[in-house]
């Protein structure tokens, strides 16, 4: 019913050309030295991502340090499908890799979601202690049972901050009645409507008029987002809630690791656990230049305390129900690294 402006699209399409072109870069970088095994590679990210950039430098190291053994092929920005399809592709060996959000994981690994539970983390001190540590041990396990591959290191999607028009966050009591976009993340569903706000699950092509036209009042997700889709254009407000983190797992199909010889699979681990620190450091860089950014283009930033969103959720059952949800045992590993929450 609504169309966004054009505004948006221009910049979304310059987000594409800019990553089209750095993968045209590559492709003619490496035409020369092709790989014997070119590993199918897919993101749900746009090109120019920090995500897919340290994929392609990845990609480039493998083609040296193997000898033309062994390389990525990236498919980015949903390329080959939505996140639903290419998990499904995934396990029927046409995706070699896939970087998902834990989020979008929890339906066939309901652990994975432990890292998107509300106010879970202070800051990434915490984030990287908990998924470089036994909580990141608990998902991969977890992972592997589900018969995929997974490697080590996980990848930076960065916290989650409100966005809206009406009236800045500045406490809990500010999110009562608003209404909000969330993804169909069932996590945050919950946790919105615990911390008494109108939460609705609407997919992300249709959220710039869906806020433009006044239907809602708010959303929420990383920096990155917000100046991707230019939606200063048409929120006033970033409250900085950091009321959820998000990353990716890089999974891999066993057959696909199965084909390459111990040294190659060794290597190929090697490359992308670096290439995924690359990419927290870039993350946390970008999260820096937007906010500057953003405010250079009429937003306010504010940043409220997070200790009553905490509380609220506590007293309204929202942690004890997530509790249930996952069973005691795991929720005493989220526990341990984050502290009592339930």
């Amino acid at each position: 019913m609504f169309r966004a402006p054009a505004a948006p699209n221009r910049r979304r399409a310059c987000l594409r050309l800019a990553g089209a072109a750095a993968l045209q870069g590559v492709a003619r970088a490496t035409a020369a030295r092709p790989a014997r095994v070119e590993l199918r590679t897919c993101t749900l990210l746009p090109a120019a991502h920090p995500l897919n950039l340290r994929l392609l430098q990845a990609d480039r190291r493998l083609r040296e340090l193997s000898g033309g053994r062994l390389g990525l092929r990236l498919f980015p920005n949903s390329l080959l499908g939505n996140a639903d399809s290419m998990l499904a592709q995934l396990r029927m060996g046409a995706i070699d890799l896939y970087a998902i959000s834990p989020m979008f994981l929890a339906d066939l690994v309901p652990a994975t979601a432990l890292s998107g539970v509300c106010y879970a983390f202070d800051d990434y001190a915490a984030v990287w202690k908990a998924m470089d540590g036994g909580l990141g041990e608990l998902m991969r396990a977890r992972i592997q049972q589900a018969g995929l591959e997974v490697m080590r290191r996980c990848w930076d999607s960065g916290f989650r901050q409100v966005t809206s028009q009406p009236r800045p966050i500045r406490r809990a009591a500010d999110l009562r009645g608003l209404r909000i976009r969330v993804p169909p993340v069932d996590l945050l569903l919950r946790g919105f409507e615990a911390m008494r706000a109108r939460p609705t699950v609407l997919q992300i092509a249709d959220l710039y008029p869906s806020l433009q036209s006044g239907l809602l009042q708010a959303q929420e997700n990383p920096l990155v987002i917000v100046s991707t889709f230019a939606l200063y254009e048409v929120q006033r407000y970033c409250s900085l809630t950091r009321h959820a983190w998000d990353g990716f797992w890089m999974l891999a199909y066993p057959g696909s690791l199965r084909r390459l010889s111990p040294q190659l699979r060794t290597l190929l681990a090697q490359q992308l656990d670096e290439a995924a620190l690359g990419e927290r450091d870039d993350v946390a860089r970008l999260d820096r230049s937007l906010q500057r950014e953003l405010v250079a283009k009429g937003m306010r930033f504010n940043t409220p305390p997070t200790q009553g969103f905490r509380e609220l959720l506590r007293d309204s059952g929202y942690y004890e129900a997530c509790r249930a949800r996952f069973g005691s045992a795991d929720w005493d590993v989220l526990e341990r690294n984050t502290g009592r929450l339930a």
